[in-house]
């Protein structure tokens, strides 16, 4: 084995030029994929904090069983009651990480003036809890241009 790393060892010597061309294409292409990670690692981490917080969407959100499936045939039997909402937040609330907990709600549709119909989306939230969980992301509002 020795002998193998002494050979090996005068062949890198002997050919310095193209030896030191190898050592910096590594070099380079470790700095590009190091880079790219930090830049992937960044944006996915600016994704999660915009849903999180600029969404207002929270770190975890609790739907009535049958509520992805069933919920927009059907709407109201698939919702929390009030009495549901207490014992679900006195739970959640129950965890030592948890912050805040909070009912939202969100329906979409269509408004028609017999006419012309248009979809809309509303969110339901309280606004005090929903400044909370926006923290300064609440600060950021859209630009509208005017005419």
């Amino acid at each position: 084995m020795r002998k193998w790393i002494k050979l090996a060892l005068r062949n890198v010597l002997r050919n310095k030029r193209r030896s030191l061309v190898t050592l910096a294409a590594i070099g380079v292409g470790f700095a590009a994929i190091t880079l790219f990670y930090g830049y992937m690692s960044n944006v996915y981490s600016g994704l999660r904090a915009s849903a999180i917080q600029g969404e207002g969407l929270g770190h975890l959100t609790i739907y009535k069983a049958g509520w992805l499936d069933k919920g927009k045939l059907d709407p109201e039997r698939y919702m929390f009651s009030s009495a549901e909402i207490e014992k679900v937040t006195k739970l959640v609330e129950a965890e030592r990480d948890v912050i805040l907990a909070t009912p939202q709600i969100q329906v979409s549709g269509l408004i028609s003036n017999g006419i012309v119909s248009t979809i809309f989306i509303a969110q339901g939230v309280i606004p005090r809890d929903d400044r909370t969980i926006k923290g300064s992301w609440g600060a950021f509002r859209p630009i509208i241009a005017s005419r």
